[in-house]
């Protein structure tokens, strides 16, 4: 090859330059078989123009450029963009053309969300619309817990809402979240609750009323320095009261208006009346009264006291016994039948604070022959003592006698056997009653027992005493009302109906 250039230079009398000699390629050896300009030595495919060393790389799945690698720098990268929403989530994918249902960006926070995208509108859902990493910003507002729903919240529980729902309020307010029977919205009610949240309890509750420690109302419902009640009684069928009004007789009490109606003038009942009890039902008919006469033949000296079965329907009276029946000496206080008769039978039970001929105080039990045996440890008493009102405890306290002693002001405990001991000195004594009803319970649920004397006395079966309230001129006598709701109390000169109010749990 370089020869024939040679000589064709020879030929045209061009004289031949040792340095201007042209090294020619031999097209045989480096073809360029696709006419791309680039050898068969430089190009990565010399069976197609379009790839070349110096040809631009486009997107097609070939090295155009020759330079191994394939469609860099050319690829589409794109993000599922599941919702549609112009933004994608999840792993990136690369090529040449971006598919349907997806984005160039992995800016979505939820792509199951069309409503949620970058500077997307905030809604109050609970989701975060504008992916700013924040949830209902700028568009909720602050309400309270009210968890007993009576509109106002805790102060102390605020929370962001969209709109008030249940168990939250716009206000807050409540001193007492767990009930709904207290709000500043409430008037004060007698519950020993802070009702109205001034922070003042059962407050301006009436000048004729009294609220003892645990929020019950003490109202009055008759009061007369000319009585001198003595003994008093709930009649379960009409919720009456009976009382016994010395010198003057039995009467009948409405509580609703504090009407007193005379049932009987009866001589027998005008000394010294103590005690009365409803009838038993099998001894005595239960529409029947048992009252103790402790001085029937005397009003100043003791003492041939008698006990008496009264009709209140037509205020007849019928002796049972006067005087003890063993001797001319008597004093009968306290009267109760058992709540448990198999173990102590078919009897009234007295105490008699001279009820032998030596005057020691007894208890006896007798029937309609008159008295059956005695019922205490010689040993207990002595002349000084004065037993008088008394009461059977239910099931729960073990259905023994419990009585108030008046000498050192012991409540004592008589069993069927007859021993009797001294279990607290809870103070001044006079009526002691048993709750019926869960409002009067403990917290436990078991009845509790209330005595009056200076003070209205609590005491839980362990022997826990509380001062519960101090009504006025201290009491002589107590009674719950037939659903056992209110205690009823008597003092020498009137009555007062203390109101169990209902609390909320």
């Amino acid at each position: 090859m370089l020869l024939i250039l040679a000589l064709l230079a020879c030929k045209n009398g061009d004289p031949v330059q040792e340095d201007s000699v042209v090294e020619v390629q031999d097209s045989d050896s480096d073809p360029d078989l696709d006419g791309d300009g680039s050898p068969a030595s430089e190009d990565c495919d010399d069976s197609d123009a379009a790839v070349r060393p110096d040809a631009i790389e486009t997107c097609d799945g070939i090295d155009n450029d020759c330079d191994e690698g394939v469609d860099e720098g050319v690829q589409t990268t794109w993000w599922v963009d599941e919702d549609e929403d112009g933004f994608g989530a999840g792993e990136p994918s690369t090529g040449c053309e971006a598919p349907e249902g997806s984005a160039d960006n992995d800016a979505d926070c939820d792509d199951t969300d069309p409503q949620a995208w970058p500077e997307a509108e905030e809604l109050c859902d609970g989701v975060d619309q504008d992916c700013d990493g924040a949830v209902d910003e700028g568009v909720t507002f602050t309400a309270w817990v009210d968890a007993d729903g009576d509109g106002y919240g805790d102060e102390a529980q605020p929370v962001e809402v969209c709109e008030l729902e249940e168990g939250t309020a716009e206000v807050y307010g409540d001193c007492d979240d767990t009930r709904d029977t207290v709000s500043p919205a409430l008037e004060e009610a007698c519950d020993g609750l802070d009702n109205d949240c001034d922070e003042t309890v059962d407050e301006a509750l009436g000048e004729d009323v009294m609220v003892t420690p645990d929020g019950f109302e003490a109202t009055l419902i008759l009061e007369d320095s000319a009585y001198a009640f003595s003994a008093l009684v709930v009649d379960p069928v009409t919720g009456n009261l009976l009382v016994t009004n010395g010198g003057s007789g039995l009467y009948e009490v409405d509580p609703a208006t504090g009407t007193m109606t005379l049932i009987s003038s009866n001589s027998l009942i005008k000394q010294t009346p103590n005690e009365m009890v409803w009838g038993d039902g099998v001894l005595i008919p239960s529409d029947q009264l048992m009252l103790s006469e402790h001085n029937a033949t005397s009003s100043s000296s003791c003492c041939e006291g008698s006990v008496y079965q009264v009709d209140p329907s037509t205020g007849s009276v019928t002796t049972w016994w006067t005087g003890s029946p063993s001797s001319s000496g008597a004093d009968p206080k306290g009267l109760a039948f058992p709540t448990d008769t198999s173990a102590w039978g078919e009897y009234i039970y007295v105490s008699d604070t001279a009820g032998a001929t030596s005057s020691l105080p007894q208890i006896w039990r007798g029937n309609s022959s008159g008295r059956a045996s005695f019922v205490r440890s010689s040993s207990t008493w002595s002349t000084s003592h004065t037993p008088q009102k008394m009461g059977f405890a239910p099931d729960s306290w073990g259905n023994e006698l419990y009585i108030y002693n008046s000498h050192n002001q012991y409540l004592q405990v008589v069993t069927a056997s007859g021993s009797v001991s001294s279990w607290l000195s809870p103070g001044a004594g006079n009526g002691i009653v048993w709750s019926t009803a869960d409002t009067w319970h403990d917290a436990a649920g078991d009845e509790q027992l209330y005595m009056v004397g200076e003070d209205l006395v609590q005491i839980a079966v362990d022997g826990t005493t509380t001062v519960w309230a101090t009504p006025p001129d201290g009491g002589n006598d107590l009674a719950f009302s037939a659903d056992g709701e209110t205690l009823y109390l008597e003092w020498n000169d009137g009555i007062i109906a203390i109101d169990a109010c209902e609390v909320s749990e």
